[in-house]
């Protein structure tokens, strides 16, 4: 049994093509995803956080980034 998911998504998108034109086709595809590039925006952030504590042999929650007045990896 196939999804109908693919159908759906283009169904939803000629509606909007047809009844309300390019920039509401637009608005719909950005405000869908928005949520999925802020998940992808953090898990770099993970992803960057884990590099260096593993290159640095340090544990994750010792990894400090963001902060400026202290040293970066504790000694």
């Amino acid at each position: 049994m196939e999804r109908a998911w693919p159908a759906l998504e283009g169904g939803i998108a000629a509606v909007l093509l047809v009844a309300c034109g390019l920039a509401a086709l637009q608005t719909a595809a950005i405000s869908t995803a928005l949520p999925f590039s802020l998940v992808m925006v953090m898990m770099c952030y993970g992803l960057v956080r884990a590099l260096y504590a593993d290159s640095h042999k340090y544990p994750l929650d010792q990894v400090i980034l963001a902060e400026r007045d202290h040293k970066r990896v504790p000694e």
